[in-house]
């Protein structure tokens, strides 16, 4: 489990473009009759973002936008339509996967002190 929380940053970075475009994917077909959507992500991952969004058609031309946001890490995203929102935060999967290791003694304390260090 240490090995696995020490991986955890660099697969989430080496993955983020792969994982955002899985959010896309899942979250976009249930707003086909919204008339705006915008999607925030880092700036490294647009390019990745406005291709995958090339996969779903020109009728979302007109209705989405993509906007760069420097205060999003790369592979995280937050999707924002009138009457609600999707986030992929991965400081908050971490937490979670953390919630559940910690307290069975699964974490090593140094990681979850490092973890604690990086967050902060």
């Amino acid at each position: 489990m240490g090995a696995f929380a020490a991986a955890f940053p660099a697969l989430s970075a080496r993955h983020a473009q792969a994982e955002l475009c899985a959010v896309i994917r899942a979250v976009l077909p249930g707003l086909r009759e919204e008339p705006r959507v915008i999607v925030r992500v880092a700036p490294s991952t647009v390019d990745a973002i406005t291709s995958e969004m090339a996969r779903h058609g020109a009728d979302w031309a007109d209705r989405l936008r993509i906007e760069p946001s420097e205060t999003l890490p790369p592979g995280d995203v937050s999707i924002t339509w009138r009457a609600g929102s999707a986030t992929r935060d991965t400081a908050a999967i971490w937490n979670e996967i953390e919630s559940i290791l910690a307290p069975a003694g699964l974490l090593p304390a140094f990681v979850r002190q490092k973890e604690t260090e990086d967050v902060h």
